[in-house]
């Protein structure tokens, strides 16, 4: 059978392209989306990105999935995080995980992703020679909670900031909104995670079911880089979590996505 391919117009400068091409080139996971190709059209300066079609978009219509998706994403940021050397994605947000055919998250844009020298680089040493400069035009799109995270830790996105992200995903995955849906201001969130105000994963009624999950989301929040998992162990704990028995409360929660699942390859 013949994969349905997507192209994405990219008209940023022609150092970025090559930046994320030359990392998606080297990888493939399951959770990853997979690159299969590049175009160039040089008479009317575009080029685009070819990756592999998932018919389901990305994880903001689909949250019923929730512990599946949530344990894909784990797993793919962990390949990401234990290559060598590691890559730090740079732009972990729900927009940026698709969904498969198979109900499979997948990750994917890597405009911002950069190779680490040393695991431990918080955002202010100096990475490898594949690291480019991020374009101006796209910090203005970024989330202010991701610029929290970034400003607290360096100039430049981490591997604990990933986790940062990561926690965020897992938020929007279980409650099916955004963080901080009564706010307006992005001055004033980013102020609000900055001073640690991040929401209370226990006091949200689908969160409070699962508890272990409530807990892990913390641990990734933890403004203290060093304090925050690995992301080994966060998909440990994730895997734990969906092969566990569920309470009567989560049988509730999860009967639509446990039998949808029992149809995966």
């Amino acid at each position: 059978m013949t994969s349905v391919t997507q192209c994405t117009t990219l008209t940023r400068p022609a150092q970025e392209l090559t930046h994320e091409v030359q990392v998606m080139a080297g990888l493939s996971h399951e959770n990853i989306v997979r690159f299969t190709g590049f175009i160039e059209d040089f008479e009317n300066g575009k080029a685009w990105i070819v990756l592999s079609w998932e018919p389901n978009g990305n994880l903001t219509p689909n949250l019923q999935w929730k512990l599946f998706q949530i344990k894909d994403t784990f797993a793919g940021l962990e390949y990401l995080h234990t290559r060598q050397p590691p890559i730090c994605h740079g732009d972990l947000k729900s927009l940026n995980i698709l969904v498969s055919a198979s109900y499979h998250a997948i990750i994917t844009d890597f405009g911002s992703a950069r190779l680490l020298n040393d695991p431990s680089d918080n955002g202010s040493n100096k990475a490898s020679g594949q690291e480019v400069e991020r374009n101006p035009s796209t910090e203005k799109d970024c989330s202010p909670i991701h610029l929290a995270a970034t400003g607290s830790l360096g100039s430049r996105p981490s591997l604990p900031s990933d986790i940062w992200a990561a926690g965020w995903v897992c938020w929007e995955i279980m409650t099916d909104q955004l963080p901080f849906p009564e706010l307006n201001s992005p001055d004033v969130i980013a102020t609000m995670v900055v001073e640690g105000n991040v929401p209370s994963a226990r006091e949200d009624a689908q969160l409070s079911q699962i508890v272990a999950l409530s807990s892990l989301m913390k641990d990734c929040w933890a403004f203290n880089p060093k304090d925050r998992p690995t992301t080994s162990k966060c998909y440990r704990e994730v895997t734990w979590m969906v092969s566990r028995p569920y309470s009567s409360h989560e049988k509730s929660l999860c009967k639509f996505l446990d039998h949808s699942h029992q149809h995966r390859p």
